[in-house]
């Protein structure tokens, strides 16, 4: 599935991410090392650096909030298409 977030970035993810028994643990976990695992696991390499660069703020700095809510949105709205 294709989208996009709130802020205005692109996406494509698996739909079948929401059947995936080890991005479930991650998100789980509930630990910032799980939910980048589930970040990397849910747009692979390229996608994730570029989600990063981003939100990347004018310091340079990656904000984990911003980077929180676009993968809330990039799961919800997978999980909705998957429904």
């Amino acid at each position: 599935m294709v989208g996009k977030t709130s802020s205005g970035f692109d996406f494509e993810v698996n739909e079948s991410i929401t059947d995936d028994w080890e991005f479930i643990e991650d998100m789980a976990a509930g630990t910032a090392v799980a939910e980048v695992r589930a970040a990397e696991r849910v747009l692979g390499d390229k996608q994730y650096k570029k989600l990063k660069d981003h939100v990347r703020d004018k310091d340079g700095r990656v904000s984990f909030k911003a980077m929180d809510k676009e993968l809330g949105e990039i799961i919800a709205a997978a999980g909705t298409k998957n429904s």
